[in-house]
């Protein structure tokens, strides 16, 4: 349970630009527990990152609560909804998922563009557009370079990566990983963050 608290740590640095976790996830006006908010988020990519279908029902049932109240945090439901239904092998389900998390996402207004852009660049690749996935990876990661979204783009970078490798760029997916890793090491992130890459 270190690692996984050091990884959610690492998560919640994720959130940069100036704005605060807080203003770009809530829009609201009531008190919530900010131990909640917190941990959800960095809870739900952990135990999505892992595989662990179990885990990532149960924080999806945490977040989707807070959407039904927040507009802020529809973006990580439906995010979490599509690991759900990726990890339960229902890959057009999960899609139709992340369509809808990128809708509500752009980069640089909403702290989980990067995670959004990542999941639906990892997608197209299970779905097997391998071309789309690459296409669609390199405009996102200009996007994320363009809001310097550096401590993010770390979620399109691995999926990109990814993507190119399977699609015979291994020495570009290889010097991808490197250089995320460098940047990963440079911001102290550890633990699971840092060992998914």
């Amino acid at each position: 349970t270190t690692e996984l608290s050091r990884s959610f740590t690492a998560t919640l640095n994720d959130f940069d630009r100036g704005r605060s976790f807080w203003d770009l996830l809530c829009y609201y006006s009531a008190p919530i527990d900010r131990q909640v908010l917190e941990h959800v988020g960095p809870k739900l990519l952990a135990h999505a990152e892992v595989g662990d279908l179990l885990g990532v029902k149960r924080a999806l049932d945490e977040v989707s609560e807070l959407a039904a109240h927040f507009a802020g945090w529809r973006p990580a439901r439906w995010l979490g909804l599509c690991h759900y239904r990726w990890l339960q092998g229902d890959l057009s389900g999960a899609f139709e998922a992340i369509e809808q998390a990128l809708l509500l996402t752009k980069p640089g207004e909403h702290p989980y563009y990067c995670k959004v852009a990542g999941a639906r660049i990892g997608l197209l690749g299970e779905l097997g557009d391998l071309a789309q996935a690459v296409a669609y990876g390199r405009e996102a990661l200009a996007l994320s370079e363009g809001h310097r979204l550096q401590t993010g783009d770390r979620w399109v970078k691995e999926a990109l990566a990814l993507v190119l490798a399977r699609s015979g760029e291994h020495l570009e997916a290889l010097a991808m990983l490197d250089h995320t890793i460098a940047d990963a090491e440079r911001q102290s992130q550890g633990g699971l963050s840092l060992g998914s890459l």
